[in-house]
Formats: C-alpha cells, sequence, structure tokens
C-alpha cells in the first residue's frame, strides 16, 4: 500500500528561503517537528506570512489500520526518524 495523503501541520518560515517549520500531531497525543522544502506544502493562507498558518504536509502512507496510518514524512522529524504513526483524523487524501 504506497499511496500520497496530506497530514495536518502548522507551519512557520524557517531560516531558509525554502525552508519552512512544520509541527503535527502523531499518535500517543505527542507532537513532532521537522524542515521541509515548499514542494511538500500546502498552506492555508499566504505564504509571505511570517504568522503560524495551518497547512498540510504531503506524506506516504505505509501501512493504514481503522484508526492509524504509518506514514513516511518527506524529512526526517527532529524526536523520530521519518517514519511516524498518525491518527487517520489528521489525513486527507491528495486528490489525483
Amino acid at each position: 500500500m504506497s499511496k500520497f495523503s496530506w497530514l495536518k501541520c502548522e507551519i512557520t518560515r524557517g531560516m531558509f528561503p525554502d525552508e519552512w517549520a512544520v509541527k503535527t500531531n502523531v499518535a500517543n497525543n505527542e507532537v513532532i517537528s521537522l524542515f521541509a522544502p515548499e514542494s511538500v506544502l500546502s498552506f492555508s493562507k499566504s505564504k509571505n506570512s511570517n504568522e503560524k498558518m495551518d497547512g498540510f504536509l504531503k506524506v506516504e502512507i505505509i501501512d493504514k489500520t481503522n484508526d492509524f496510518s504509518l506514514v513516511s514524512l518527506p524529512r526526517p522529524s527532529l524526536e523520530e526518524s521519518n517514519y511516524v504513526k498518525v491518527p487517520n483524523s489528521e489525513l486527507q487524501e491528495v486528490a489525483g
């Protein structure tokens, strides 16, 4: 089962022009963070904003149960590897 999905997240500007700081919820009510390029993000408002914004991070679904999915992040998180377990309620299908 390998398909892509959008993972709900909070996005803020990183230190570099194409770098964004991302925070997202994973299993056990934990929060992880990572830096991601703009190409794997979907923004809820103008990217010119320096404020925190809601958005989505493109992830690959590796395995899925009724409540949770094992996903591969586009970059390793600061707390985990690039494989994390997330609640399915935090995912949205990628159109197309």
